[in-house]
């Protein structure tokens, strides 16, 4: 019985694993603007407390500890369409990466971005208020 029970407990944690990793993407987009400003949408409105964007931006693609990229103005619960935007990353960059929540990343390299051109993370894309 004990061994049953330790092959059931196995297969739940494995099926809750599976689950959680094949969660689907909220539709996001970055723009790299002219100036070195970044912007970024998300298609889905956030939770108040839980939700939040954040821009974060890399100078190689093997560092773990980004720079955070500071925001224009104030930043509130991430509104679906609304842009949000970031002032220019204080370093040289290879990859920037924003988001509001894990499931609404949205992110650039440097070596295959079109200044001011949305990069969406999805093939859905939202109407965008800017």
């Amino acid at each position: 019985m004990r061994k049953l029970r330790t092959v059931a407990c196995g297969l739940c944690v494995v099926a809750v694993v599976a689950l959680s990793g094949c969660q689907a993407l909220f539709p996001a987009a970055v723009r790299i603007n002219y100036d070195g400003s970044v912007d970024y949408v998300t298609c889905h409105s956030g939770t108040p407390g839980l939700d939040e964007s954040r821009a974060m931006s890399y100078a190689s693609s093997h560092q773990t500890n980004g720079l955070e990229i500071q925001p224009v103005s104030e930043l509130g619960v991430p509104t679906a369409g609304q842009v949000v935007h970031f002032q220019r990353p204080t370093a040289g960059w290879k990859s920037i990466l924003v988001g509001s929540s894990t499931h609404s990343l949205a992110s650039a390299r440097a070596d295959h971005v079109s200044l001011g051109e949305w990069i969406w993370n999805a093939g859905d894309h939202c109407t965008i208020n800017e």
